[in-house]
C-alpha cells in the first residue's frame, strides 16, 4: 500500500504545478463552453418541438423526442471528447514525471492533443466506449457535482429514480460502479501504451491478482484525501468570503450576500472538486498500473526520438512566461466573464427591495391540518395576504380541499378522491393525523372555504390534475363566478391547459402557472398571469424577465429565514411559506439583521 501511494505521489508532485496550471487553463473555460452548447442545445429542441417553454407536462414529450435524443448525444460526445483530451494531457504529464522530467502546461496540452490525434487516426469510435466507460468512477466526483449544478440533469436523475423499480435501480447503479471501477485500471494499458484488449488482458490479470487489496485500499485512501482536501479548502474559502461579508457588507444585505456567494461558490467549486478527483484518481491508476502492471515499470513506456523542434518554439512550449501569460488571459477573461453575469443579474449592494405579499401554504399547514377552515383561520390570523388552498373533485362532482390524490396521509383512509362520494369524504376525520386538538375537523369544500374567506383572506387556489377530474375547471370556475370572488382570488395549475379553459369561462379571473423549472420563452403562455416557481429556480434576472411582460413572480415554498430575504431581495411578488409569521418578520426586519460568523458560514453552505 505504502508503494502505490508513494508512486502516486511521485507523479503528482514532480509536476504538481504543471498539473494545476493546465487543469485552471482548460477545464474552466472548455466546461464553460459546455455549458452555453448545453444551454443551447435545450432552446433548440423546444424551438424545433413548438415548445414555448419546458414544463411538468411536456418535460417526458420533450426529453423523448429524437431532436432532443440526437442533441443530448452530440453534447455528450463533446463532453467525452473534453475528458479524453484532459486525460490524454494528464497521462503525458505522468510519463514524464515518472521519468524525473518536468512538463509544462503548454506541453501537456501539444502532446496530449498530439497523442489523442494519433490514438483517433487508429480507432475513430473506440475512444467513445473507453471513456464513457470509465465516467462513472473515475469521473466520480464530476459527476456528483455537475448532477447538482445542471438543474435538467438533476430532474431528469430524479423522474428516473422515481420511474424506476428501487431495488433494481439500486441494482443497476452498483453493477455499473463496479464495472467502471475494473475498467478504469484499463486506461493506461488502452490509452498510455494504445493496446488493443486482447494486448493486455494477461498482464491486466496479473496486475490484480498481485496487488488488488492494496490497489482497492490505497484506492480508498486517495478518495478520502481528495474529499478532506477539497473540503478544507472550501471551508476555508468560505471563511474568507464570510469574513469580507461581516467587514465589507450592511447588515441588511449580509444575508442575501452569503447565498449568493454561496451559490457561487458551489459551482466553482463543483470544477475543483471534479478537476482535483480527476486528476488524482487517474494518476492512482496510472500508479498501479507502473506497480503491478509490469515486472519492468520503469521501461513500460518506449522511449522515442524526440522530434527536432526549433528552439524558439520549445522554449515557448516549456517556458514559464508562456504558462503565465496564459493564466493571466484565462483570468481575465474569466474575471470578466463572471463581473458581466453578476452585473446583469443580482447586485449585492443594490437589495433590500420592496415587501412582497405573503401566502400561508396549505392555507396555513404549520399551526392547523392543511386545507381545512382551521388552517384558514390561522392564515387570517397571521395577517397573511393570502391563503393557498388544493382543489380536487369527488366521485359526485363536489370539488373539495385536497392535496394529495390519496387521503390517507391526512385522513388514514387509504383510498382515491375520485373513488368516493361527498357524503362519504365528509365523514373522514381531517384533524385527527395533524394533532388531537383538532380531532373532528372535516374536509371543507371549496364554497365553504370561499365564504370563510370573502372579507378576509385572499385565496391561491391550485386546481390539481390526476386524470380523474376533466370538469373540474368548470365547476371551480362556476363556484368562483357564483360566489363574485373574481377579485378575491388567483387560480394556479401545473396544468397550462387548465389556465387556458379559466380564462375562456372568464378572463376576470386572474391565474398563475405552477412551474418547477425555468427553461424557455415565457411570452407565449398568455393564459398565465403569474408564475407560481420553487424558489430554488429564481433569480433575479428571471424575475426582470417575467415584470417585463407585466406579469408577477411567486416563489414557493419558503420555510427558512435566508431563503426568505433571497427572493425579497429579488423582487418577487408573493412569497408562499408554511410560516407567514416568519415572513412578516423578514419583511419588518425584526428578524436577526446582524448574523453572526457562524450563521453567515450556514447561509453559504446551505
Amino acid at each position: 500500500m505504502k508503494r502505490l501511494l508513494t508512486a502516486c505521489w511521485r507523479i503528482i508532485k514532480k509536476n504538481a504545478g504543471s498539473l494545476f496550471l493546465f487543469e485552471i487553463l482548460y477545464r474552466i473555460p472548455a466546461f464553460c463552453l459546455i455549458y452555453f452548447l448545453a444551454g443551447c442545445a435545450v432552446r433548440f429542441s423546444l424551438e424545433q418541438q413548438g415548445y414555448s417553454y419546458m414544463t411538468a407536462e411536456n418535460y417526458t414529450q420533450f426529453i423523448r423526442h429524437p431532436i432532443t435524443l440526437l442533441l443530448i448525444a452530440l453534447c455528450g460526445i463533446v463532453v467525452l471528447a473534453v475528458l479524453f483530451l484532459e486525460m490524454m494531457a494528464l497521462f503525458t504529464c505522468f510519463e514524464a514525471s515518472w521519468r524525473k522530467e518536468k512538463c509544462s502546461a503548454a506541453e501537456m496540452f501539444v502532446k496530449g492533443a498530439a497523442r489523442m490525434g494519433r490514438f483517433l487516426k487508429k480507432r475513430p469510435v473506440f475512444w467513445i466506449f473507453g471513456i464513457l466507460g470509465a465516467v462513472p468512477a473515475a469521473h466520480l466526483y464530476l459527476v456528483v457535482s455537475e448532477s447538482a449544478n445542471l438543474r435538467l440533469l438533476s430532474v431528469t436523475i430524479q423522474k428516473i429514480y422515481k420511474a424506476s423499480p428501487k431495488g433494481i435501480f439500486l441494482a443497476v447503479c452498483i453493477a455499473v460502479a463496479l464495472f467502471s471501477i475494473g475498467y478504469t485500471y484499463l486506461l493506461p494499458y488502452l490509452f498510455a501504451e494504445g493496446q488493443r484488449f486482447a494486448g493486455f488482458r494477461a498482464r491486466a490479470r496479473t496486475m490484480w491478482r498481485n496487488g488488488w487489496r492494496q490497489i482497492l485500499l490505497s484506492g480508498a485512501c486517495a478518495h478520502l484525501a481528495v474529499f478532506a482536501l477539497t473540503a478544507a479548502v472550501y471551508l476555508a474559502v468560505l471563511a474568507g468570503f464570510d469574513v469580507y461579508i461581516l467587514i465589507f457588507k450592511e447588515a441588511s444585505v449580509r444575508m442575501s450576500a452569503a447565498l449568493i456567494y454561496g451559490q457561487w461558490l458551489k459551482k466553482a467549486f463543483g470544477i475543483v472538486w471534479g478537476s482535483l478527483g480527476f486528476t488524482v484518481i487517474l494518476g492512482y491508476v496510472y500508479a498501479s498500473y507502473l506497480v503491478y502492471g509490469s515486472p519492468e515499470p520503469a521501461k513500460n513506456v518506449k522511449k522515442k526520438k524526440k522530434r527536432r523542434m526549433h528552439r524558439r518554439v520549445r522554449a515557448v512550449l516549456s517556458g514559464r512566461s508562456f504558462a503565465a501569460f496564459l493564466l493571466a488571459l484565462i483570468v481575465g477573461l474569466e474575471g470578466g466573464y463572471l463581473y458581466s453575469i453578476s452585473a446583469q443579474g443580482t447586485q449585492v449592494d443594490a437589495l433590500d427591495r420592496s415587501s412582497a405579499a405573503v401566502t400561508a401554504h396549505r392555507g396555513g399547514a404549520k399551526m392547523a391540518p392543511e386545507n381545512t377552515i382551521s388552517a384558514l383561520e390561522y392564515s387570517v390570523k397571521s395577517m397573511s395576504d393570502y391563503a393557498e388552498i388544493d382543489v380536487q373533485e369527488t366521485k359526485d362532482g363536489e370539488i373539495v380541499l385536497l392535496h394529495d390524490n390519496n387521503l390517507k396521509r391526512t385522513t388514514g383512509m387509504n383510498r382515491n378522491i375520485w373513488e368516493l362520494d361527498y357524503a362519504e369524504v365528509e365523514q373522514l376525520d381531517a384533524g385527527i393525523k395533524f394533532n388531537k386538538n383538532f380531532r373532528g375537523e372535516k374536509i371543507p369544500t371549496l364554497k365553504e372555504a370561499i365564504e370563510y374567506a370573502d372579507g378576509k383572506i385572499n385565496l391561491n387556489i391550485e386546481i390539481k390534475y390526476n386524470g380523474h377530474n376533466e370538469n373540474i375547471v368548470n365547476r371551480v370556475v362556476k363556484i368562483i363566478t357564483d360566489c363574485g370572488f373574481e377579485e378575491n382570488c388567483v387560480l394556479t395549475s401545473m396544468n397550462y391547459g387548465f389556465l387556458k379553459e379559466a380564462k375562456q369561462l372568464n378572463p376576470d379571473i386572474r391565474t398563475g402557472y405552477t412551474m418547477t423549472m425555468t427553461y424557455g420563452d415565457l411570452s407565449e403562455l398568455a393564459a398565465a398571469d403569474a408564475f407560481s416557481v420553487k424558489y430554488t429556480y429564481i433569480s433575479e434576472s428571471f424575475v426582470e424577465s417575467v415584470h417585463a411582460l407585466g406579469k408577477e413572480v411567486y416563489a414557493w415554498t419558503l420555510n427558512y429565514k435566508g431563503d426568505m430575504k433571497r427572493m425579497i431581495d429579488c423582487g418577487v411578488d408573493n412569497v408562499i411559506t408554511d410560516d407567514p409569521e416568519l415572513v412578516h418578520q423578514v419583511l419588518l426586519k425584526e428578524t436577526d439583521s446582524n448574523p453572526g460568523f457562524f450563521e453567515l458560514m450556514r447561509y453559504m453552505m446551505k
